[in-house]
């Protein structure tokens, strides 16, 4: 069989690009964006993009993570002393990982000043 641009290994980035837009949850890119704006601002406050995930470093260390939960949530996990309540959700995490709370995003307006203080809260804490 012929190796042609339709078939095989030269195909692969044209179906990887059609595919692409599938898989992503509905308002992905504005949670990120959303989420990356804030990040910006604070002094100190490093952006690391992953394969999979965003990560938020305070100077001292990771304190927050954007992850693609479902094709219609992204979840932001938080290195937090907290009470769970409201939003804030307490996670089953191994008993070495400090990342035990998490904010569930649905929407676009979810990303909103009680969030945005929740992050806060957790770069302070952090840092």
């Amino acid at each position: 069989m012929a190796i042609t641009p339709e078939s095989g290994i030269h195909a692969a980035p044209r179906r990887r690009a059609y595919r692409w837009p599938v898989h992503q949850p509905p308002g992905a890119a504005a949670h990120r964006d959303a989420l990356l704006a804030w990040a910006a601002a604070p002094e100190g406050v490093e952006i690391q993009m992953r394969k999979g995930y965003v990560s938020l470093h305070s100077p001292r260390r990771k304190f927050a993570q954007v992850t693609r939960t479902t094709n219609t949530a992204v979840d932001v996990a938080l290195r937090l002393d907290a009470a769970a309540g409201g939003r804030l959700e307490a996670l089953k995490a191994r008993t070495d990982d400090r990342f035990d709370r998490r904010v569930r995003l649905t929407s676009v307006d979810q990303v909103d000043e009680e969030l945005l203080e929740v992050l806060a809260r957790a770069l302070d804490q952090n840092t």
